[in-house]
């Protein structure tokens, strides 16, 4: 769940950001990979992928899919429709680990 994961969560409603977080990321905040807000995000954004991934499953238990595949899938759709999502920008933080 990098950056662009939580973006598309926000921009599809499928997370939402308290309203002070979100405008320190409007404002383009650099964060520290370790605060708190940033944790959060990132634990709920991977916890999201896992339920969406679920739901898949459940309708289709065959479909060979696990998180890190529709990870995948969500990052080449943001990279191929940025457009769409001109009005969430994502959150920064400077880390190797991403």
């Amino acid at each position: 769940a990098d950056y662009r994961i939580p973006q598309i969560m926000q921009a599809s409603k499928i997370i939402s950001l308290k309203e002070d977080f979100e405008k320190e990321i409007m404002e383009k905040r650099i964060y520290n990979v370790q605060e708190d807000k940033i944790v959060e995000l990132r634990c709920c954004s991977i916890w999201a992928l896992e339920l969406i991934r679920r739901k898949i499953k459940e309708s289709n238990p065959k479909t060979p899919l696990n998180s890190i595949i529709l990870d995948f899938y969500l990052w080449d759709t943001i990279m191929k429709r940025k457009d769409l999502l001109k009005d969430f920008p994502f959150h920064r933080s400077r880390s190797i680990y991403y």
